[in-house]
Parts: C-alpha cells; sequence; structure tokens
C-alpha cells in the first residue's frame, strides 16, 4: 500500500496484490499518460527532502488506510478494499477527500499472472 504525503494533500493507494491489480508501475503510466512532463515533475518532487505535510492531513489519510487493510483482512480478502482499485487523495483546505481510479496497464509486467492463464 503506497502512501504518499506532500505540504498539503496525502495520496493513498493503490494497494497491489501481485499478479491481481495494478501496480506502482501501472500508477506511473497513468500518470505520464495524463501529462508527458510528468517524468521531470517526478525527478524533481522526488528532490523534496523536508516533509511539511499537515499533521492532522497526514493522520487521518493512514488512519484510513490502516482501517481499509485490517478491515479487509478481516474478512481474509484483500481485494474488497477499495484501495485496489482507487487512489484516494486526502487535500487541504477541508479536508477533501477525492477519488481517481487505478486502472491496469495491459502491458505492464505486472499482468504475468492474467497473461498466463
Amino acid at each position: 500500500l503506497v502512501i504518499q504525503s506532500k505540504i498539503s494533500e496525502v495520496i493513498v493507494g493503490p494497494l497491489v496484490i501481485p499478479g491481481k491489480t495494478s501496480c506502482l508501475n501501472c500508477a506511473e503510466q497513468q500518470l505520464l499518460n495524463i501529462d508527458k512532463s510528468w517524468s521531470v515533475m517526478r525527478k524533481l518532487i522526488g528532490q523534496h527532502q523536508r516533509d511539511d505535510t499537515d499533521r492532522l492531513l497526514l493522520n487521518l489519510a493512514v488512519s484510513f488506510a490502516i482501517a481499509q487493510v485490517v478491515s479487509a483482512l478481516g474478512m481474509g480478502d484483500l481485494s474488497i478494499s477499495v484501495l485496489v482499485v482507487t487512489r484516494l487523495r486526502f487535500r487541504l483546505p477541508g479536508p477533501r477527500i477525492e477519488s481517481a481510479p487505478q486502472p491496469i496497464n495491459m502491458f505492464c509486467s505486472c499482468q504475468w499472472g492474467l497473461l498466463a492463464a
């Protein structure tokens, strides 16, 4: 499960289940398809060292993520979590919660399980 923090937002997801769901590479490819300058922006974002994320927002997002995973584990099936197919963005002011679908990239190597079937 990926949790990315920025100054006024925290992104939760996707929850990766190897061979069954989209992976981090699928997420990067989706961002690159939407914004061709994403690879340059990713390098700039990666240089950001100081963590100025709003602590209450970060606690809200992490608490939500933990609740999702614990609930799915309690039911014995991680694939029921909304985070398998969605990225959630917790934003200020508010907080606001926005969701974005996390599609599988059929050309990604994470689809080895589907291609072998």
